[in-house]
């Protein structure tokens, strides 16, 4: 382990990321660091490891095809409540 740790300005300039957003992913534990009262400290270590690609995870057709199926019933449900029922003109 270093002993030197990054602030986050310098983290932020190294991945070309804004200050909030590293904040964001130390505060969510997607990045370690360590909060000194209302600061983060990275480590160099933990920079690459949140850099480090991870691989995603595949969908099979079925779920795809199950989702986009639930997701126009969904719109179909939502535009039904909305609506005043429709009266036959003569």
């Amino acid at each position: 382990m270093t002993d030197t740790f990054l602030t986050v300005r310098e983290v932020a300039e190294k991945i070309r990321m804004t200050e909030d957003y590293v904040t964001r992913v130390c505060n969510s534990q997607e990045l370690k660091g360590v909060k000194l009262g209302n600061v983060w400290r990275i480590s160099p270590e933990a920079l690459d490891e949140f850099m480090t690609p991870r691989p995603v995870a595949a969908k099979s057709a079925a779920k795809d095809g199950d989702q986009r199926h639930s997701g126009k019933v969904a719109r179909e449900t939502k535009k039904r409540a909305g609506r005043t029922p429709q009266r036959a003109v003569s």
